[in-house]
């Protein structure tokens, strides 16, 4: 059985993250229980925590070197890089991505990977969305709407910066 712990993202969702006996992030995962962390987390965790805490600071973090030992198909890797260079406030959609990738008509394969995405929030799969609209979101539309907006607001507030 593994390890996790629970905290809130800036009011907008709680986050359940959890870790193997080992140490290895799993997951992350929209709840709605109580909010609690423990003080005692492996250091690759106290990181993740660290960065959802302040998700919004100037910054840049590491993502993918913070879920090492995470297994990534090579396709899923280009995709998270990629989508890890959109700033909060702005969206990409699923076929500019796979462009960009060089995955010529691969919005398709690009969403699937969205979809299975164990990580959302810290690998911001809501800000790829469609050509004519948001796209999906696993844990619904509204929720996506509502991070993309807290994100805009944000960059607003920051003169876009």
């Amino acid at each position: 059985m593994g390890r996790f712990l629970i905290c809130n993202f800036f009011d907008i969702v709680n986050l359940k993250i959890s870790w193997s006996l080992d140490g290895i992030p799993e997951s992350i995962d929209f709840i709605n229980d109580s909010v609690f962390v423990s003080g005692d987390l492996p250091c690759n965790i106290r990181k993740i925590y660290q960065i959802l805490k302040n998700y919004y600071s100037s910054e840049r973090y590491d993502i993918l070197g913070m879920l090492d030992g995470v297994e990534f198909t090579t396709f899923e890797m280009k995709v998270f890089k990629r989508l890890l260079e959109v700033p909060p406030g702005e969206v990409i959609t699923y076929s500019e991505l796979a462009n960009e990738i060089g995955t010529k008509d691969g919005a398709r394969a690009v969403g699937n990977v969205m979809r299975r995405n164990r990580f959302p929030i810290l690998i911001p799969c809501h800000r790829v969305v469609g050509k004519n609209g948001l796209g999906g979101f696993t844990p619904g539309l509204e929720l996506k709407k509502r991070l993309l907006d807290y994100e805009r607001q944000l960059k607003s507030a920051s003169g876009g910066t």
